[in-house]
């Protein structure tokens, strides 16, 4: 019939609708839920590493830029003055292949004066990178 949508057309457009309301657009293309997931488990596990004093399986997480400048012998010196206590990750937005963590920390400084006896709290900005088909932590933010 001239002028009506065929069912054909009315499926296609609707399941078109419900890919792109389950992704989120970013300009790297479409990002699906599981890549959000993926990132945010690996947030997790680097951060968890560093509340275990496993700092040499933390620098694993770390992006190639940084471990082909900083030996772990020297990345090992960057976690004194510092115990990590707790994470928790509050969000992750993925824009192609770079991605902002959002992190709140609980943490005592063994360095300085005051320490709050349950550590100080912070909410903090984490970057990443995907590389290698995977992310890898970037210190500080990197263009």
């Amino acid at each position: 019939m001239k002028g009506s949508i065929s069912f054909r057309a009315m499926f296609l457009a609707t399941a078109l609708l419900f890919l792109l309301s389950a992704c989120d657009a970013t300009r790297g293309g479409l990002v699906s839920q599981d890549q959000k997931e993926i990132l945010k488990e690996r947030a997790t596990a680097y951060w968890q590493h560093k509340i275990n004093e496993s700092f040499e399986k933390a620098y694993l997480y770390e992006d190639s830029f940084l471990r082909k400048k900083m030996s772990l012998t020297d990345y090992l010196q960057m976690g004194v003055g510092v115990k990590w206590l707790e994470v928790d990750i509050k969000d992750v937005v993925i824009d192609g292949k770079n991605a902002r963590v959002k992190v709140w920390l609980r943490y005592i400084s063994t360095m300085g004066n005051y320490v709050p006896k349950d550590g100080r709290k912070r909410t903090i900005s984490d970057y990443w990178v995907f590389e290698n088909n995977s992310w890898y932590h970037v210190i500080g933010a990197r263009k």
